[in-house]
């Protein structure tokens, strides 16, 4: 099983390294072959048809899923809901926008926008919005961060800038209580440390400083800050979870002297 499960992490990263994507005629025959090599001594292999043919079939939904560039460029009025995390810098707030409803066909289930002077915007809530509309594209420098590619594995196949909308439904979605904890933390008297906060605890960067990111990539921790330090939260709200039960329940601290020394151990 191990084998197995190391050839289909090797078909899924062989994608990274094809100049273009195969067709569909050839991955149903790769997907024949590993169904047909997998009752012998060759399910490895057969592991690792599957993992190749998965992966081309999920980025060609991803690039069939962009704007048609006959839409390129013109504005729509459409009605969405805000998911993740709404990213306000200066004067300019950005979120992404899913279940899309239109009267014009062929636009994609998920966009990201940009509202310049734009009102205060909540995860979970729907807006009705004019917006202008482009297909994903970002710079090519070999050096340069890859917008296209980012927007690609995120799935957004379109990025527009916003001329007028209005909030049709407050926030009712299971994914909002992550933005209103953000806010919360973002409120806190930290020192000036709030951001850095709310990165530890909801993986959310955007509360973060120009020099706070600089230092961060500096010292190679931009991972720890907004990723593993978001599962360094979790565990601690877990441990203080445990300690407040334990304390409810009359058996702490006598009874378990050592509990502390240990929480302080796993961080």
């Amino acid at each position: 099983m191990r084998a197995g499960m190391l050839a289909l992490a090797a078909g899924l990263l062989l994608l990274r390294f094809l100049p273009q994507l195969p067709s569909f005629g050839w991955l149903l025959a790769l997907a024949l072959v590993g169904l047909l090599l997998l009752p012998f001594r060759w399910r490895p292999l057969a592991f690792f048809l599957f993992g190749l043919v998965w992966a081309c079939l999920n980025a060609q939904w991803a690039l069939d899923d962009r704007l048609p560039v006959d839409l390129d460029g013109r504005t729509f009025w459409l009605e969405g809901q805000v998911t993740g995390l709404p990213d306000r810098r200066g004067d300019v707030v950005r979120f992404e926008l899913e279940d899309i409803h239109s009267r014009h066909a062929g636009l994609p289930s998920r966009i990201r926008l940009a509202w310049y002077g734009g009102p205060e915007i909540r995860s979970g809530e729907r807006w009705r919005l004019a917006a202008r509309l482009k297909r994903p594209s970002g710079m090519v420098n070999p050096s340069a961060f890859d917008y296209e590619a980012w927007l690609l594995a995120r799935r957004i196949g379109a990025t527009g800038t916003i001329k007028a909308g209005e909030r049709v439904a407050e926030a009712a979605s299971s994914g909002a209580w992550r933005d209103r904890l953000r806010q919360r933390l973002l409120t806190v008297e930290a020192h000036g440390r709030a951001g850095a906060i709310a990165a530890l605890v909801v993986g959310d960067g955007s509360g973060l400083s120009t020099a706070d990111w600089r230092v961060l990539q500096d010292t190679g921790t931009v991972h720890l800050m907004v990723i593993s330090g978001q599962h360094v939260g979790m565990l601690a709200g877990l441990l203080y979870a445990l300690v407040l039960l334990l304390a409810r329940w009359g058996i702490w601290p006598q009874r378990l002297p050592w509990l502390p020394w240990a929480c302080g151990l796993a961080f």
